[in-house]
């Protein structure tokens, strides 16, 4: 039997040097698969009603599970902030958040992983509007002031963030320019509180305004009076739950999902227009940041979204 020894100690091996070093290596077989979660639940965020939510990524997920032979669960969070508390407890896998959700939820969650972005309407950037009803006599958003206005969600960018730094960029600031400030949810909330005149204007984006445009009561009765700079679009996450061979897999089977194909055009379009994904990582979400530092946003003195009434 070999005795333990110190370098120095020892004046002679129990183990001859020609001795050679057995080395188990396990077999394959021997090799254990780390197990495969019985269920992936997919958060979203409400930046739309969640029928509408429901309806464009019900498909998404039904498609996601039969690919990966795993339950796929789509899980509605209440508000833009609380997608992240959700990550944080364990509750979902997965996640989609918006460009400044994501910002703020990676301050919280450094393993939380963008796998990809969805491209809409042939681009994977959207535009942010400032919109008031027509015959408001309102034509630019200096003439908003005193007025009262709709954001989205604090954490939501076309309908907060960004139309902040164009405000910025014309030299006002939103907490007093404005009359009063209310947080709307959603962006159809936002677009049904300018319609209704229960505030003189609001913050959203580019889709959210067609399918406001083809409501029967809304019509397109809505003027756009400016428009921010491109904005990324969401982004698809794995937790840190996530074993990382999965999400990989996971990120594979949304880049070849496409529009140019059956099977995507069975799965995608729907009222986004998601024409299919392209890979992106942390860096692709900087340029929000920069936003967010040009226009030092601080989160913890802005009312809580969706609690508000009209």
């Amino acid at each position: 039997m070999m005795g333990l020894c110190l370098v120095g100690s020892c004046q002679e091996s129990a183990t001859p040097a020609s001795s050679p070093v057995s080395v188990v290596v396990p077999t394959e077989s021997q090799i254990k698969e780390v197990p495969r979660p019985k269920v992936l639940r997919f958060g979203l965020t409400p930046y739309l009603p969640k029928e509408q939510m429901r309806k464009q990524f019900l498909p998404l997920a039904e498609y996601l599970s039969k690919a990966l032979n795993i339950p796929v669960k789509l899980v509605f969070s209440k508000n833009y902030s609380s997608l992240a508390q959700l990550i944080k407890r364990g509750k979902i896998e997965l996640a989609v958040l918006s460009p400044f959700a994501y910002v703020e939820a990676k301050k919280m969650h450094a393993d939380l992983v963008p796998l990809v972005t969805h491209i809409a309407d042939g681009s994977s950037t959207y535009v942010g509007y400032i919109v008031t009803r027509i015959g408001r006599g309102i034509e630019d958003v200096r003439q908003l002031k005193d007025k009262t206005f709709a954001f989205v969600d604090q954490q939501s960018a076309s309908g907060f963030l960004y139309p902040q730094a164009y405000l910025a960029r014309e030299g006002l600031v939103a907490d007093k320019h404005f009359k009063k400030i209310r947080f709307a949810g959603n962006h159809a909330k936002v677009l049904e509180w300018v319609h209704k005149g229960y505030v003189d204007a609001g913050a959203t984006y580019s889709t959210a305004l067609k399918l406001a445009s083809g409501d029967v009561e809304a019509g397109s009765g809505f003027k756009v009076i400016a428009k921010t700079g491109r904005i990324p679009y969401d982004a698809y996450c794995a937790s840190g739950a996530v074993e990382p061979k999965l999400a990989l897999e996971i990120k594979e089977i949304f880049k070849n999902l496409s529009t140019r194909n059956e099977i995507g055009r069975q799965v995608l379009g729907g009222a986004i227009s998601i024409n299919g994904f392209v890979e992106v990582d942390d860096v692709h979400y900087d340029e929000v940041r920069d936003v967010a530092r040009l226009i030092q946003v601080d989160l913890a003195k802005t009312v809580d979204s969706g609690k508000q009434k009209p």
